[in-house]
């Protein structure tokens, strides 16, 4: 049984997808590629975002970096918004990397006991 219409699970040379019709057994080979490179790129991008929006949310929920990073931006014009974003990145990559640590000293700590 196929798992789509008209597409035999057939595993021999050559296409035999769709009928014998060649052209479909390309597009959906290319279209499937393309949706493979969508949808890492909507990964790494999401993952990114995730930081970015952390990282934010940490700076605000600690008022004396929250200011200090305004305070810095202020004065860099265009860019300011721009690295005041990339400062809540920062922070979101700084608040992971020691959630992680921690995860892993107390998984070492749970295997030794």
């Amino acid at each position: 049984m196929a798992w789509w219409p008209g597409l035999s699970n057939s595993t021999t040379p050559g296409c035999t997808c769709f009928k014998n019709q060649t052209h479909c057994c390309k597009l959906w080979a290319v279209a499937c590629w393309r949706l493979h490179l969508g949808m890492k790129t909507l990964s790494v991008l999401g993952t990114a975002a995730m930081f970015l929006v952390g990282g934010g949310i940490l700076l605000h929920g600690v008022p004396a970096l929250g200011h200090a990073v305004e305070h810095w931006a202020q004065g860099m014009a265009w860019a300011g918004p721009l690295l005041s974003n990339l400062a809540g990145g920062v922070a979101g990559l700084v608040a992971g990397a020691v959630a992680v640590g921690l995860l892993q000293l107390l998984n070492k700590i749970r295997a030794k006991a």
